[in-house]
């Protein structure tokens, strides 16, 4: 992968990681979002010259994260503002907390140098994920595939993390 490869898609994680992307239409004094202003050097030149298809691909991909945010925060439902007093079900919220966790380590390790490091190191929380995901399945779940499914995946998975880890400490040495 090219460094320009690295930085763009290091760029990518970190802007989703913030929500730039979403105040991208905050310009500040220079013609650059305010959060933009906030993001890494590199990172601000990509947005800069980032094609519109991209930015607002990237505006959809944080809203959606944001939003699950903001209904794992109130805990329910409703939108802010509303005065609904339904909850979203159980195994929404605790897939939602899941998944905006998951997003949150995975970005931490996005800007390595080195894609495979970066790969791998970002691929461990991704299946931790896929495993609580899973015994979330196997808590609320009543299908007996979807939960056989869930069993396959908690196997594998943490196979897989366990190969990782390793792969990780052969290559620290």
């Amino acid at each position: 992968m090219s460094k320009t490869k690295t930085i763009f898609a290091a760029c990518v994680s970190i802007t989703l990681a913030t929500g730039a992307a979403s105040a991208q239409q905050a310009p500040a004094s220079n013609g650059a979002s305010q959060t933009t202003n906030q993001l890494p050097e590199q990172c601000r030149r990509v947005m800069q010259n980032m094609p519109q298809e991209c930015m607002s691909l990237m505006q959809n991909m944080s809203a959606t994260r944001n939003m699950g945010m903001v209904q794992e925060s109130m805990g329910a439902g409703a939108t802010p503002g509303a005065s609904q007093t339904t909850t979203l079900p159980a195994h929404v919220r605790e897939n939602t907390a899941v998944m905006n966790k998951m997003h949150a380590n995975m970005a931490k390790d996005a800007s390595i140098a080195d894609p495979d490091e970066a790969f791998t190191r970002a691929m461990i929380p991704h299946h931790q994920a896929a495993i609580e995901m899973a015994r979330i399945v196997l808590k609320h779940g009543k299908d007996e595939q979807a939960k056989k499914l869930a069993n396959d995946v908690i196997r594998e998975q943490t196979r897989e993390i366990s190969d990782m880890q390793e792969w990780l400490k052969k290559r620290a040495k």
